[in-house]
């Protein structure tokens, strides 16, 4: 009759994750829940109007690369690092109109706010810091499209601001007495984004597909300097483009060629809030500079027989990249160094990407066979390695899946998985890998581990399954490169 309703609700507890070959580890188990409504309403045949409401709670949550022993630590940084509070919420209306001028039109309004409640007790110290930063996002969002003649416009602004409250009482253990000092983030801070873009989809140059866009966008944010009456103003703007030509070699296979232009304004985070990370504090500072990138990227899609593929190149290179610059060493073991985030040079980062899979076998042969792989390669102004770059990785696997004249309903296995994921070692790091605590200072090893996987529909109904998964089978210890803790040993799934 014209209306639409969803609601979903959810909940989760985690214990302490259970690396590979046995005991676990601790700080890393939490608990959660969320709920999710949505409703939707056709004012007439070509307008509607949708109204969603989300919330997303998760509490004591530990940051594991604060409280797990790291390479070159004795002990952990911290004694206490818990989120005790992550809450998300989201309120959104959405208006389509395929009535007006254009051939259709979306206009999106939305208020979001986020809250992040975190205890945190440095090592040898009686003193527990109980930080809050609330955020408030008020959001306007309008998208046209319309074709003329070869083109497909599509065109649009949008806007966010952002308002930060940011709290902390520090607690003596030993007497008691609380004390409220400045929070993380600076006083009465304030954020605004916004940016107008268009779109044009050109077909007339067939057998080439044209996809240019254009974007000016501009930042602006403000905040009051700690400890002074002052307050810290600033924006930041420019315009960027992009454009992709795509064309089909054969059927099949087609090329795709993407040039685009990037541009990344210093966040609120950067200018205004000091905090902690796995290798110490870092400053905030209001004088940084946006970084600007180019990328290009070229990619293959082919499907002929009983191939799938899809290949890609890219190269990305960006200028004045925000990072952070020792100011302080700190004691003998790392996790308690000072930092000053500053722009600190250039990025280059390329990367190639694969998939194939092929069936095995007839055309109506059940099997098949797919691997897939990824490498990067990044360095920084200097010729360092890029932080925190990962391996090559990848995985092989082979299907099965049952094909029948009945659609594939009926109770039993209908299909069937196994997959072998895996990742080479990591020894090429950024000097500040070398001192980061989660990282090991020789690299990190590669790894690898095998999935299974079996599912099939609930009896004669189409529209319900289930599924049983065996990860990591043989239990193997490993870490993903860059990560606070080993990741999980042998896992069950049921579905």
């Amino acid at each position: 009759g014209g209306f639409a309703g969803l609601g979903i609700a959810s909940g989760a507890d985690f214990d302490d994750v259970r690396p590979g070959g046995g005991g676990t580890i601790d700080a890393t188990g939490y608990h959660g829940n969320a709920v999710f409504g949505s409703f939707e309403a056709a004012l007439d045949e070509r307008r509607s109007l949708r109204a969603t409401a989300s919330a997303h709670r998760d509490f004591d949550v530990p940051r594991t690369d604060r409280l797990i022993t790291g390479f070159g630590q004795t002990a952990p940084a911290d004694v206490e690092w818990d989120y005790a509070l992550q809450e998300r919420e989201r309120f959104l209306v959405v208006y389509d109109d395929r009535a007006g001028p254009a051939e259709s039109m979306q206009v999106r309004l939305s208020f979001r706010r986020t809250d992040e409640e975190r205890r945190i007790r440095p090592a040898g110290s009686s003193v527990r810091r109980l930080e809050d930063d609330e955020v408030d996002t008020l959001g306007l969002g309008v998208d046209w499209r319309r074709s003329l003649g070869d083109h497909l416009l599509t065109w649009g602004f949008d806007v966010d601001h952002d308002e930060v409250d940011s709290f902390r009482r520090d607690v003596d253990l030993a007497t008691g007495n609380a004390l409220a000092v400045d929070g993380t983030f600076a006083p009465d801070s304030r954020y605004t984004s916004t940016g107008v873009f268009v779109q044009d989809e050109l077909f007339a140059l067939d057998p080439f597909l044209v996809t240019a866009g254009l974007r000016w966008s501009w930042f602006g944010f403000a905040f009051d300097e700690p400890g002074s009456t002052g307050r810290e103003t600033g924006n930041f703007d420019a315009v960027t483009a992009s454009l992709q030509v795509a064309r089909d070699l054969s059927d099949g296979a087609r090329l795709s060629a993407t040039l685009a232009q990037g541009f990344r304004a210093p966040n609120l985070s950067e200018l205004a809030k000091n905090n902690s990370f796995s290798g110490g504090e870092q400053l905030a500072n209001p004088d940084l500079e946006p970084e600007e990138s180019l990328m290009g990227e070229l990619a293959l899609e082919l499907e002929t027989g009983p191939w799938r593929a899809a290949f890609a190149a890219h190269h990305t290179e960006i200028d004045d990249t925000i990072g952070r610059v020792l100011i302080d060493p700190g004691g003998p073991q790392p996790g308690d160094e000072l930092y000053l985030r500053e722009n600190v040079g250039s990025l280059r980062v390329s990367g190639l990407e694969a998939a194939v899979r092929r069936r095995l076998g007839a055309q109506a042969s059940p099997w098949s066979a797919s691997a897939r792989a990824e490498w990067t390669r990044g360095r920084v102004s200097g010729g360092d390695p890029a932080r925190r770059i990962p391996p090559l990785f990848g995985a092989l696997g082979v299907d099965w899946e049952a094909r029948s004249a009945g659609g594939g309903t009926g109770g039993g296995i209908r299909w069937a998985r196994a997959a072998w994921v895996f990742a080479l070692e990591q020894d090429e790091l950024n000097p500040e890998d070398v001192e980061d605590p989660r990282i090991d200072p020789d690299g990190t090893d590669g790894w690898s581990r095998l999935d299974l996987e079996v599912g099939g529909p609930l009896g004669a109904s189409a529209g319900s399954r289930w599924s049983l998964g065996l990860q990591n089978v043989f239990d193997e210890r490993y870490r993903v490169h860059g990560s606070g803790s080993n990741s999980l040993g042998r896992n069950f799934v049921f579905g």
